[in-house]
């Protein structure tokens, strides 16, 4: 395993993280306890947390490549830190075992700035859960605000679950033409990246920083987060434009 950069103390700061992490690992251990059917309706999750603190926040922009490691508000592609906590909430309301859940992307529509210090007011709201092609897909909508404005960000999350024994036929789905890109930018990540990217936002699935355990799993090794990749993107596009 790869030595992290980040402080280490910084996991104190992950707490609703661990314990949607620990859950999961409850669940697996004890399948009984999910639901054997997915509800008609999903309840709605709220929440009230710290903002991250500065000494987060800088570590995070450094991770991130940012070129200012001391913003005025809290940066919004932070908003995993607490956002999945919410998410991984509103998923175990469905039969499906979340440890075989893979984050499929994200949209984040952004309107304003999250002041740096108080409480940061979070919404969940399930949009939808439907089965096709042998997965579970899995779409929350997360909203995080203020006491006096509550969507100052709005995420809409994606996870797919494999479902056993519908696996699909290769060649089965057509083809979508690819899209044209301009590249704008580059970055790289390191063998650590995975195991910092935790550190900082709570999310220690082991197949992104534990070599052993992520052998296992269907990448045959260590792959960054998904979010990790968004991030380390969203700070070259915004050189670029104004995102």
């Amino acid at each position: 395993m790869a030595i992290a950069k980040a402080p280490l103390d910084l996991v104190l700061q992950q707490g609703p993280m661990l314990q949607s992490i620990g859950r999961i690992g409850l669940q697996t251990a004890l399948p009984f306890r999910r639901p054997k059917t997915n509800p008609d309706s999903y309840r709605a999750v709220d929440r009230t947390f710290n903002a991250p603190s500065a000494k987060l926040i800088e570590h995070f922009l450094q991770w991130s490549g940012a070129d200012d490691t001391h913003p005025d508000h809290i940066p919004p592609h932070l908003f995993p830190q607490w956002a999945l906590a919410v998410t991984s909430s509103l998923a175990e309301q469905t039969r499906y075992p979340m440890s075989g859940g893979l984050n499929q992307g994200c949209d984040l529509t952004i309107n304003g700035k999250l002041p740096l210090n108080g409480k940061l007011r979070v919404h969940g709201e399930m949009v939808s859960v439907e089965e096709v092609k042998g997965k579970a897909r899995i779409q929350t909508r997360v909203s995080t605000g203020t006491a006096t404005q509550s969507d100052i960000l709005v995420a809409d999350l994606i996870i797919v679950v494999p479902l056993p024994g519908r696996k699909n036929k290769k060649g089965s789905e057509e083809k979508k033409p690819e899209p044209s890109f301009e590249r704008v930018g580059s970055w790289r990540c390191s063998a650590s990246d995975g195991l910092d990217f935790a550190i900082l936002t709570g999310d220690f699935n082991p197949i992104h920083w534990l070599t052993p355990v992520a052998k296992l799993s269907p990448f045959r090794g260590k792959v960054l987060h998904g979010f990790g990749s968004f991030v380390r993107s969203f700070e070259v596009l915004s050189r670029e434009a104004e995102i």
